[in-house]
């Protein structure tokens, strides 16, 4: 039996973990070496996790099971 791992897992403000979002796809993140990082993952508009993806909460990534970073979201305008 194959275990499943979290690939976005959200933080509030004050760094508590407020969500885990099993429905995330098209994620992807770019370290880049001297520059800041970034990444950007999409959610179904009818999944009710979609409230915490707030401006200034933190969304951390894994890929295959193993941690890239945490990012802050912004929300473009």
């Amino acid at each position: 039996m194959s275990q499943i791992q979290e690939q976005v897992i959200i933080y509030d403000l004050q760094l508590k973990q407020v969500a885990r979002l099993e429905n995330a796809f098209d994620i992807s993140y770019d370290l880049r070496m001297n520059q800041a990082a970034a990444a950007q993952f999409s959610l179904p508009a009818s999944d009710e996790k979609n409230r915490f993806c707030q401006g200034g909460y933190y969304a951390e990534i894994f890929d295959n099971g193993q941690r890239i970073d945490l990012f802050k979201i912004t929300i473009p305008i």
